[in-house]
């Protein structure tokens, strides 16, 4: 286990390049499976919620987390007054009754926004209430590519087709919601 401490920095940030150098220079092993814990000391960035999906992309990258040796990733954020993130070896466990679990046999591979939700979620209902945190367990067909992040998915585009359970709107998903994320 190690926690690298320092405000954790989402992708296409202004301080990511920075975060990526602290985490890189710390010699951490990337596993097969992987836990992240982040802690942050706020909500929102600029004003603006930020979303789980992007505080995990920068850390992958960093610590050269091979996408063909990727397993499973268990990821969470919670508020706290020591910001960082906690990286250890770990299978996700399972999730928890009453959560939010999602299975595509085909997920989106690009982050293109369209008004036409996924077909698994054509008569979804918003899951909860909609200013509420939520846990989100994905599970995706031997089709795709691997547990990839960032805006080659199908990560990153499957929680920003969401919308229709997260709430928001397919240009602006509420994927700020999801703080438990297990794939």
């Amino acid at each position: 286990m190690m926690f690298v401490e320092g405000e954790p920095q989402t992708l296409l940030s202004a301080g990511e390049k920075r975060w990526r150098a602290i985490l890189a220079n710390r010699g951490i092993q990337p596993w097969p499976d992987l836990r992240l814990r982040f802690v942050v000391g706020a909500w929102k960035r600029r004003g603006h919620f930020f979303d789980l999906d992007n505080l995990v992309s920068p850390v992958l990258d960093a610590i050269g987390s091979k996408l063909s040796e990727r397993e499973s990733i268990w990821a969470t954020v919670e508020l706290g007054d020591k910001p960082g993130v906690e990286i250890t070896n770990g299978s996700p466990p399972p999730s928890p009754i009453g959560g939010l679990r999602v299975v595509l046999k085909n997920p989106p591979l690009r982050s293109i926004r369209t008004s036409k939700p996924l077909l698994e979620l054509v008569e979804a209902n918003l899951f909860g209430e909609p200013s509420q945190p939520c846990g989100c367990e994905i599970r995706i067909g031997m089709n795709a590519s691997g547990i990839a992040f960032g805006f080659e998915g199908p990560i990153k585009p499957t929680i920003d087709a969401l919308w229709p359970l997260l709430g928001g709107t397919f240009k602006s998903p509420a994927d700020h919601r999801v703080r438990d994320l297990r794939l």
